[in-house]
Parts: structure tokens; C-alpha cells; sequence
């Protein structure tokens, strides 16, 4: 459905949400200030493929792949 929804738990108000292609390379970014997160994918226009997503505040730092098949 293109949508990426997860629930920050222990993050502070402002985190940081970046989303890395397989070669590395930074394509989409978002900070937000809640611990309900839904990005919608389709509106980066993103390839369907395999991504880093990497959320991060000052404190706490996840790292995730996913595999995006729209």
C-alpha cells in the first residue's frame, strides 16, 4: 500500500527519520515531533526495492530494512 507506519517508543520529541537505497545513498528524510510515525512512500517516489531506514534522535538510534513493493 506504499504506507510505512511504526511507533517510536523511548525517543524524544524531535527524531530524525532518514531512508538509505542498497548503494548507500540518502533518499528521503523526515523529522518529526510525535511517536506515531506514517510516511507515505509513494509520495517520495521510491522504486520498489530494498531500503535502510534509520531513526535517530539525540539520545537512541534504530536501524531497519525494509523491502518496498508497491
Amino acid at each position: 500500500n506504499g504506507k510505512l507506519q511504526f511507533t517510536l517508543n523511548g525517543f524524544s520529541s524531535r527524531t530524525t527519520i532518514d531512508i538509505y537505497n542498497t548503494i548507500g545513498s540518502l533518499v528521503a528524510t523526515e523529522v518529526i515531533n510525535t511517536s506515531t510515525v506514517t510516511m507515505d512512500l509513494n509520495e517520495k517516489t521510491l522504486s520498489n526495492g530494498v531500503y535502510l531506514v534509520r531513526v535517530y534522535d539525540e539520545n537512541n538510534s534504530v536501524e531497519q530494512r525494509i523491502i518496498l513493493n508497491k
